[in-house]
């Protein structure tokens, strides 16, 4: 049975908290920093690495850019993930 959370674009997958911007709040920290190891919910046979760790101003939390087969081999792969999809290795 296929559930109809598969079947939703992958930015309907999480709460909309606002459209408006917002800076990043000052005194609070990423659930996850640049150089740990991570694995992706969806996909949790690959170990990860976390390159960059930025303030996503429209979701209002942090968003994780994390190594890719397409990232290591040199190209440009401005894809990111948030806490709720990654799982701590």
């Amino acid at each position: 049975m296929v559930s109809k959370l598969n079947l939703l674009p992958w930015w309907q997958l999480y709460p909309v908290k606002s459209r408006e911007l917002m800076a990043e709040p000052s005194g609070t920290k990423a659930e996850f920093s640049v150089g740990m190891t991570v694995r992706f919910q969806q996909r949790p046979d690959k170990v990860r690495q976390i390159l960059r760790v930025e303030w996503h101003k429209f979701q209002h939390q942090y968003c994780y850019y994390i190594e890719t087969s397409t990232s290591l081999n040199g190209e440009h792969c401005p894809a990111y993930w948030f806490a709720q999809q990654l799982l701590l290795d």
